[in-house]
């Protein structure tokens, strides 16, 4: 079978792969090769008997748990440091992982295990920040009020234009005050590009395939949005603009 490369025959093309070559002749699918085991040991002994007690306990394949530790690990990790891996290459410590099993493997009890511990840290930095971020939203309110007052006077000849200034910089010293957060979910790629606005990084771990299936085009009548996570697989920055948006 040809595969035309024009974009404009891509669906037709992928549609022809997954449901025969357009003679009527059913496609053919390679045999799979015997997997190896997965290598458990050869993660640090704490993960790795985590990973085969949670195995046990849960009658799941090692290959779960381990992957959703790893995951966890990854998310605990994120921003913290990059690997260097050779002079002028460096990664990230940001892992991807799509551990499939059919419906009703307990793949959701495992992964509540694994991300316990992150969601106890994500919680005490949640209780640690309020206090911060509640006064800082009041302070960015009057802030916001005394401008506003400002720039009308200023506009009468009525105040000092530097005191307006003052003001503005200490608005764009404050940001926008938020609530720590390290994990997401059901997110859309424009949802996930917010998150990662105002968190600076984000971990998405779930039993169901909600993100594959936003970013497959769920909301986007089958669009595909690919971008933003292409960019952070590889560690690229990456700026959003949109009308009637501020960033």
């Amino acid at each position: 079978m040809t595969i035309d490369p024009r974009i404009g025959h891509l669906e037709e093309d992928l549609e022809l792969i997954a449901n025969g070559n357009g003679a009527g002749e059913p496609a053919s699918e390679a045999p799979a090769a015997p997997l190896p085991p997965f290598p458990a040991d050869a993660l640090p002994s704490p993960i790795a008997d985590w990973a085969k007690a949670t195995a046990t306990a849960t009658q799941t394949p090692v290959d779960l748990s381990a992957g959703m530790a790893l995951s966890a690990l990854s998310t605990a990790a994120l921003s913290a440091a990059t690997v260097r891996c050779a002079p002028g290459w460096e990664e990230e410590l940001a892992f991807w992982a799509v551990c499939v099993l059919p419906s009703g493997e307990r793949k959701s009890a495992v992964l509540r295990a694994a991300l316990e511990p992150v969601r106890g840290v994500e919680q005490d930095r949640l209780e640690a920040a309020r206090p911060t971020v509640a006064r800082q939203r009041a302070e960015r309110e009057g802030l916001e009020a005394r401008r506003k007052a400002l720039t009308r006077k200023v506009g009468e000849g009525k105040a000092d234009p530097a005191e307006l200034g003052e003001v503005a910089e200490r608005l764009d010293e404050l940001g926008e005050p938020v609530l720590p957060r390290l994990l997401a979910d059901d997110a859309t790629p424009e949802a996930l590009a917010g998150l990662l606005a105002r968190h600076g990084s984000m971990g998405i771990l779930a039993a169901e395939s909600a993100l594959l299936d936003n970013l497959a085009g769920r909301y986007a009548e089958g669009r595909a949005n690919l971008h933003l996570a292409c960019q952070a697989y590889s560690g690229e920055p990456t700026r959003i603009d949109r009308r009637g948006r501020r960033r």
